[in-house]
């Protein structure tokens, strides 16, 4: 047993504790939680700062670890997607498996608890089995062609069958790489399944512009990749708002990134699914368009926020409580139990997995975080 207080604790789905104290198992489940006046401070082990839950990361590309330092900021998502295909598969199986270690690693010490991971191969599977972090992996697919919508569906399902793990789905990768065909038979897998999905949204202007007038940057590069996309008419509307009915109307939905978005994409999503989800990643944001999304529009629109980390090729390191900080240098008036909540219980709500993680409660055991001055948050 063990008896552990700090200065604050954020239990998450209360206010916060001044001078709280937690009690936990041997195996780390909360068995009280209490205020340190109620014992003989000898019993217990006392930190300076704040304790939080585990954190949840609810999204990742953890098979990009490799490409850590190897890419150039601010290229725009266009410069960055050329980038990272022209360099992913330049490094040897045990270099990319290191990485992978390396970055599981990382997560681990700063606190992280649980993981949204997209996946497009199967080369994180054996760090997965080893069960260090709660892993839900998102088989991701690509296929902007209606007419291969069935066919790339079809290769997703069998990449799915290799992992031989649980907690898995298939989600679409972006609207502007992903067609509304595919999407839709995507969407009705998951809900079929009640499993969560995720879509990358709104990551660049250009995406906008394709959508809107059929101009823009991703011409070029649907050039120089060969793809035929005389099919594509400009719909005129936002790239949400062209793709939405396709997804899913009843699962977790989370839709990542939204940096170029409207008040009335928004709406759309709130409208669209009461399930739906926002996903910040600011330091990738900052690193490939170097732009933030407006988050006080995200505060005010109703949905539930969470946090991820996206990749180390998009990103110096896998920190929540970084990708905190980053966001209250800009929106300093996001109180930190706000944005804990993103980083904690959201997260773990559209994983599905907040019967565990994601609060400090009488009998979930969603590891301890020390939050203070010396560390960027560290798993105690």
């Amino acid at each position: 047993m063990k008896k552990i207080s700090a200065d604050i604790v954020y239990p998450i789905t209360s206010s916060p504790i001044k001078n709280g104290v937690l009690i936990l198992d041997d195996d780390g489940k909360i068995l009280e939680i209490s205020t340190r006046e109620k014992f003989d401070e000898a019993e217990l082990e006392i930190f300076q700062g704040a304790l939080c839950p585990g954190f949840v990361n609810a999204h990742c590309h953890v098979e990009l670890s490799h490409l850590k330092n190897k890419i150039a900021q601010h290229t725009g998502l266009v410069g960055f997607i050329q980038s990272l295909m022209g360099q992913r598969f330049a490094f040897s199986t045990e270099e990319r498996l290191q990485a992978i270690a390396d970055a599981e690693q990382e997560m681990i010490a700063t606190g992280i608890v649980a993981v949204g991971d997209i996946s497009n191969e199967t080369i994180s599977i054996e760090q997965k089995k080893k069960g260090n972090l709660f892993y839900h992996t998102f088989i991701e697919t690509i296929g902007l062609q209606p007419l291969i919508a069935q066919k790339k569906f079809d290769e997703a399902m069998e990449l799915s069958k290799q992992f031989v793990i649980s907690n898995l789905s298939i989600a679409p990768h972006a609207p502007y790489s992903t067609s509304v065909s595919l999407i839709q038979l995507i969407s009705d897998f998951n809900q079929k399944n009640n499993s969560p999905t995720t879509i990358h949204n709104q990551e660049t202007e250009d995406e906008e512009l394709f959508f809107k007038n059929k101009s823009g940057a991703f011409l070029d590069f649907y050039k120089n990749l060969g793809l035929d996309i005389s099919y594509f008419n400009a719909t005129k509307k936002t790239s949400l708002q062209s793709v939405i009915e396709a997804m899913p109307v009843h699962s977790n939905t989370l839709y990542v990134h939204n940096t170029f978005g409207y008040p009335s994409d928004l709406q759309a999503i709130a409208q669209h699914n009461k399930k739906s989800f926002l996903c910040a990643c600011p330091q990738a944001n900052l690193f490939i368009e170097n732009k933030l999304p407006d988050y006080n529009l995200w505060s005010e629109s109703g949905l539930k926020i969470c946090i991820g980390t996206d990749s180390l090729a998009s990103n110096s390191c896998l920190n929540i409580y970084e990708e905190i900080k980053t966001i209250q240098q800009k929106f300093n008036h996001l109180s930190l139990e706000t944005l804990l909540k993103w980083a904690t219980l959201n997260g773990a709500e559209f994983l599905g997995i907040e019967k565990t993680y994601g609060s400090f409660e009488i009998g979930k055991n969603p590891g301890v975080v020390l939050i203070n001055n010396e560390t960027s948050g560290s798993l105690i």
